[in-house]
């Protein structure tokens, strides 16, 4: 029974320790986070007090540099997705999705059977490639 008990209190004793540790590790991140966004905005708003000056003086590519880390810490700080090297945000995050729906209908066939009439009647002005020519060939044979 004592064996049962000692090691039941070894394992709480071991529980509450990497609880401790592991709220001790969140408290130090949190502060590092915080610490990093500050710089961040310190750099945002430092790159952009240079683009304000008169141009007598300024480096707009300290501007530049600035901004661009200024965006970089910040981002990482708050675990965005990284905008691109020194690109301050001007790329899409993600690639867009662009689905196109082909259909077959009496109007579409129709509208190709005369397409076909006016190309074979016009041979000198030249058919415009869509990039579907070969899949309209397949399924029209």
């Amino acid at each position: 029974m004592a064996m049962i008990a000692d090691t039941e209190r070894a394992a709480k004793a071991d529980e509450l320790a990497k609880l401790n540790v592991a709220e001790e590790r969140e408290r130090e991140r949190l502060k590092f986070q915080q610490r990093a966004v500050e710089a961040s905005k310190r750099a945002t708003e430092r790159g952009l007090q240079i683009l304000k000056q008169s141009a007598k003086g300024s480096k707009p590519s300290d501007a530049a540099r600035l901004l661009a880390v200024g965006d970089m810490i910040g981002r990482a700080a708050l675990e965005l997705t990284p905008s691109g090297a020194g690109s301050f945000g001007l790329h899409p995050t993600i690639t867009p999705v662009i689905k196109v729906v082909l259909r077959r209908d009496a109007t579409s066939l129709r509208v190709k059977e005369l397409e076909d009439k006016f190309f074979a009647e016009h041979p000198e002005i030249r058919r415009p490639k869509n990039g579907f020519e070969d899949a309209t060939r397949l399924a029209a044979d």
